[in-house]
């Protein structure tokens, strides 16, 4: 390619509390349940989604978990306590009133944490950065798993003809291989299938310097840490793909250089092989509550296309919970609902409660986010009541029904919406963006893709994402495994930008139909490896590369534009797509962009958004009780929930009363609960007569 003419342009891209075995578990009032047999400290500190807002009462508390985990532990447990005097019942209920009758009053959540997974596995197509050196108790482990995925049998011709030819030893002994240690978190209620980012380190005692560029080969992954790789025995992910180092030098980290650059993320690279349940607890235990909660979670959420019932009670204190396909991406957003799920149902009470709600959001407008969840548990037959807020001169409560409204998908909603996304404060504007996601279209949006903030203009950009827009024109660039690299968005904007995202989809989301480059003028990065000249805007640039190690430079005319150049500088050419390219990973391209945009060689500002994993990861392992905010987990105190103890419910009462209604109501009709009746033989599985 040196020396090449060619002008390349970016035209197209191709209990709780009773014992099993009937007798209580008890303690000395002088003991704290916190400290008793350390079982507390088995419970992770991290949440799920902020926006969320799983109600702080659903899940439970230090106390009421170390009963479950005590009441599930068998019944090895030698009772020689003495036995505190008889003390009044716990109550049933934590939380303000008005969400008295909701799942989240009556049940806890189990399972709820992030589950950390780990594994061990060899990183491919390194430039003699990687290592020989294999740890001894890895080394059969790895070379087993190489033949396993076929590594010097015939079976390897057809995609890798050079693996066919080599065997595992030999493999294991280059250096463009390395060996590493592979975590990822396992969200809540995950299924088989599930997505998840991964953190790779390169292994301690190795010489491994870089893994820049690298290809990380299919690694079984289990619960746990990484200091005991030989007790990894219950498998419950894999993961695979190619390597996204973080695109910036040390300037840009706490670790120093060559930490820095033996650590990268796959982004998605993990997938689920165990569906991972998330369990219900009941405050109280009784079958007739179990059965109704199950019933009427399938009610309200469950499919007739649905594989199995969402909600399945397993005895009169559990219920299994199922995550279904349509919430794999976001399990926290079904289990807030649930949360917030009012059992009582009959003709009026939806729109009865919702009044009522609307009348706490404006006494209390600290609880805004709780309550707008509770309106999108109501359903659609609540809508009337929340159009009578549409235009409300509250802007917390306007805010609130607007985006249970768009959430409900009501078409009204968005219209009120467009006003907001008028409104001059940028924190308004980009919750509109965020509630006009739920809706099919709208024109609001588009206008603020050309907002003043950045801010907004992402935000608007993320919700067209969301909602599938072809206003967002996607290039997808691949590697030479056939596997992505990373995603080109093109976005309509009056206003220029450059947007990096690690979160979710690797992306480089430009905004402007044509970003170019200053004229005339020569950009620079990587001591001069790459550069490009320009004479005028409408005059081919010329790009020269200097790959490293090599004394052969490669030169190229483009089209001075940045699609075209990162397009050059990320494909990979191949019979379908013969146009030239250097095949530089994603990283590179990035950090090429970046030092092109701080010298303001490209004529658009930079935001980046990058992935937290590695940090994450660090803190889980030291212990940490809590670990910063990310879209995935977030300790529920920081939601500014509030937990208040009812005195009016008892223990051993479980019926939707009329208090649950609005007191001013006169014409609703409130379901009462019939009286306990005696546990059946056996369990009852729920009806799955869904809307």
């Amino acid at each position: 390619m040196g020396g090449s003419n060619t002008i390349l342009g970016f035209t197209h891209f191709p209990t709780i509390g009773v014992h099993p075995c009937s007798s209580a578990v008890s303690w000395r009032q002088d003991e704290s349940p916190l400290t008793h047999g350390g079982a507390w400290r088995t419970i992770v500190a991290l949440r799920v989604r902020a926006h969320n807002i799983i109600p702080s009462w659903l899940l439970p508390t230090a106390a009421t978990a170390l009963l479950v985990i005590v009441a599930t532990a068998g019944c090895t447990i030698t009772e020689t306590r003495e036995r505190a005097p008889a003390a009044a019942p716990p109550p049933t209920f934590l939380g303000p009133p008005f969400f008295r009758g909701t799942v989240g009053s009556m049940a806890i959540l189990l399972d709820y944490e992030p589950l950390l997974v780990s594994g061990y596995g060899i990183v491919v197509g390194l430039d003699d950065t990687g290592s020989s050196e294999v740890p001894p108790l890895l080394r059969q482990t790895l070379i087993n798993q190489m033949r396993k995925m076929g590594v010097g049998s015939i079976s390897m011709v057809g995609e890798f003809p050079e693996l066919a030819r080599m065997s595992p030893e030999r493999l294991l002994s280059r250096k463009d291989t390395a060996i590493v240690g592979v975590q990822g978190f396992i969200p809540p209620g995950a299924v088989r299938g599930t997505r998840f980012d991964v953190l790779i380190s390169a292994w301690p005692q190795t010489q491994t310097t870089n893994l820049a560029g690298g290809q990380l080969w299919q690694v079984d992954m289990a619960p746990g840490q990484l200091e005991n790789p030989r007790e990894f025995l219950f498998k419950q992910a894999q993961a695979s793909g190619p390597i996204y180092m973080s695109p910036f030098d040390d300037r840009y980290t706490d670790q120093p250089k060559r930490a820095f650059l033996r650590q990268a993320i796959v982004i998605k690279g993990g997938q689920v092989t165990e569906d991972r349940p998330i369990t219900l607890a009941l405050n109280q235990p009784s079958w007739q509550r179990s059965r109704a909660i199950a019933n009427r979670i399938n009610e309200r959420f469950g499919l007739a296309t649905d594989a199995k019932p969402i909600a399945s009670p397993e005895t009169d204190r559990i219920i299994n919970l199922w995550i279904p396909p349509r919430w794999a991406g976001d399990p926290g957003e079904l289990l807030a609902m649930i949360g917030y799920l009012y059992i009582q149902t009959g003709p009026g009470f939806e729109a009865v409660t919702a009044r009522r709600l609307t009348r706490e959001l404006v006494r209390q407008p600290s609880f805004a986010p709780q309550i707008t969840v509770a309106w999108q548990t109501l359903g659609r037959t609540a809508l009337g009541v929340l159009r009578e807020s549409y235009d409300s001169d509250n802007l917390t409560l306007r805010q609130a029904a607007l985006e249970a409204g768009a959430y409900l998908g009501d078409a009204l909603a968005g219209e009120s919406l467009a006003e907001l996304a008028a409104n001059p404060d940028p924190q308004v504007r980009i919750a509109a963006a965020r509630s006009l996601s739920h809706l099919t279209r709208s024109e609001a949006l588009f206008e603020l893709l050309s907002d003043e903030d950045r801010t907004v203009r992402i935000a608007a950009y993320e919700a067209l994402t969301k909602m599938n827009s072809r206003l967002v024109e996607r290039t997808p660039i691949f590697d030479k495994y056939k596997q992505l690299k990373f995603v080109i968005d093109r976005i309509p904007s009056e206003k220029p930008l450059v947007y990096v995202s690690q979160v979710g989809v690797p992306r480089i989301a430009l905004f402007g139909d044509h970003i170019g480059f200053a004229t005339p003028e020569v950009g620079r990065a990587w001591d001069n490896r790459l550069m490009i000249r320009t004479t005028a805007p409408d005059a081919p640039a010329s790009l020269f590369y200097q790959p490293p190690r090599e004394s052969s430079p490669q030169t190229v005319s483009i089209v001075p534009t940045l699609p075209t150049l990162i397009y050059y500088l990320a494909h990979y050419p191949t019979l379908e797509q013969p146009e030239p390219g250097l095949n530089l990973p994603y990283s590179e391209v990035v950090d090429a962009v970046y030092h092109l945009c701080e010298s303001r060689f490209v004529q658009a500002p930079l935001e980046l958004n990058l992935s937290p994993l590695a940090k994450l990861i660090d803190e889980y392992e030291r212990g940490a009780d809590s670990i910063d905010r990310r879209p995935e987990f977030v300790d529920p105190a920081d939601r500014g929930e509030i937990s208040v103890q009812d005195p009016e419910v008892t223990t051993d009462e479980w019926t939707i009363r009329s208090e649950t209604a609005d007191p001013g109501a006169t014409n609703a009709e409130v379901m009462a609960v019939p009286a306990e009746e005696p546990d059946p033989p056996a369990m009852t599985r729920p009806e799955t007569d869904n809307p």
